[in-house]
């Protein structure tokens, strides 16, 4: 178990984020910020130099000032339909926020305890992952069991070496899990922060980073963004994945957080409660100021309803724009320009001003009928799709846009529609 193979996980795991965060990728180029002046500022890719005074878990205080998750606080948004345990949630978004006042407050031994690598090591679920050889470690809880046995340092498993590289054909051989259960509950408890310094200084840690924004920019505004009982904030919880099973509770999550006029963005944030404890890791931490200062619940659960119809339209934008630029490939494969395409018609209701009405019987042009069949694959099916032509960095080309039949925002590709941008959204118009 070499510290450049945990890098190189954690290096891939900081990757996936990038990669998977959407939205977020669009507010600031780094993984943390200090609030300075109301303004965002970016941070810089770096390890800790701060080292606060360490306890151990015996001796850490316990708060007076619990964080309660609940419907008067929390909004839930599950686009994809998971079938979750409402309670659950609540108490994943509860440890997700003591994990963010952990790396806003410096606390090495709360952000430790938070992400728990002890009691995943201990849980039945690593028993079965490691001996299944982390094969679907992209998935929540797989991804969990193999953080928590790359992020130990060396040392941790040095004595298990031989244990660990002579594993049996048969990995389910029930004596052989029963030697591997006691291995790593003895690797568990001989955890401390020290051997786990990965989660610390590594270049993908938002721990690491957060306490070199305060060396840079000074930690003056540090206090407000902490997170009390008694601040009046309002949490939105995107559900990206959860799955369920007699051995935990496992989800990635998206957590938005309104306090006053700022919004703090917990992007990408994995959570598990199982048998031997719970757990939480933050991929990065966002600020941005709010739209609205002091957004009531209602506000606030309004606006993520839109923003969520937003990305949807913008979605199935994409979806149509891939299938206009198939049909006109194959046409242009048959001596047929793109130009020739739009003047005789073959995107004839897409290319009007009210654009193609799906579900609509009456779609006869071939290109639109290629339209409509792609986005109804999709499960888009009560929509307007606009196919226009645009230059695009020199180059004359088409765009597409799509909204719902009973109005709202307008969803575009290229160039998709963000919510600073919506306000100023046309139907027919490329907004680049």
């Amino acid at each position: 178990m070499k510290r450049k193979g945990i890098l190189a996980f954690l290096a891939a795991l900081a990757l996936c984020t990038a990669t998977a965060c959407g939205e977020i990728e669009e507010l600031t180029p780094a993984a943390a910020a200090v609030i300075d002046s109301s303004e965002t500022i970016a941070a810089e890719n770096n390890s800790i130099a701060e080292t606060p005074t360490e306890k151990t878990k015996e001796e850490a205080p316990v708060s007076d000032n619990k964080l309660l998750i609940n419907d008067d606080n929390c909004i839930i948004i599950n686009d994809s339909d998971f079938t979750f345990d409402k309670e659950t949630l609540y108490q994943m978004t509860e440890l997700a926020a003591e994990q963010y006042n952990a790396v806003i407050g410096s606390d090495k031994q709360s952000y430790f305890d938070t992400v728990n690598i002890p009691g995943l090591l201990k849980s039945e679920g690593m028993i079965n992952a490691f001996c299944d050889n982390f094969y679907h470690y992209d998935d929540p809880e797989q991804g969990f069991y193999f953080l928590a046995f790359l992020a130990c340092d060396e040392s941790v498993f040095e004595d298990k070496k031989d244990f660990f590289e002579n594993k049996p054909d048969d990995t389910n051989d029930e004596a052989y899990k029963s030697k591997l259960r006691d291995t790593l509950s003895d690797a568990a408890e001989k955890l401390t922060i020290e051997n786990t310094s990965t989660l610390f200084e590594d270049d993908s840690s938002a721990f690491a980073r957060f306490i070199k924004m305060k060396e840079k920019y000074g930690g003056e505004n540090i206090e407000g963004l902490r997170l009390s009982a008694e601040d009046g904030a309002v949490y939105t919880v995107d559900i990206e994945d959860y799955s369920s099973s007699d051995l935990g509770t496992f989800a990635e999550l998206y957590i938005n957080i309104y306090k006053n006029d700022k919004k703090f963005v917990l992007d990408r944030c994995t959570a598990g409660i199982y048998d031997s404890g719970s757990s939480a890791y933050i991929s990065n931490i966002y600020f941005k100021n709010a739209e609205h200062e002091n957004m009531s619940v209602e506000e606030i659960r309004r606006d993520s309803e839109d923003l969520s119809r937003l990305d949807e339209m913008n979605a199935a934008a994409k979806v149509a724009f891939n299938a206009a630029a198939e049909y006109i490939t194959d046409c242009e494969c048959c001596g047929i320009s793109m130009n020739e395409v739009f003047e005789n018609g073959s995107f004839k209701q897409a290319d009007s001003e009210t654009g193609l009405l799906l579900g609509d019987n009456s779609v006869g042009a071939d290109g639109d009928k290629a339209l409509a069949k792609a986005l109804k694959s999709c499960e888009f099916t009560d929509g307007f799709v606009f196919v226009g032509r645009t230059e695009i960095n020199g180059e004359d080309t088409f765009f597409v846009q799509y909204r719902a039949q009973e109005g709202g925002y307008i969803g575009q590709y290229p160039s998709r529609i963000t919510a600073e941008r919506a306000e100023r959204a046309e139907w027919g118009t490329y907004l680049p």
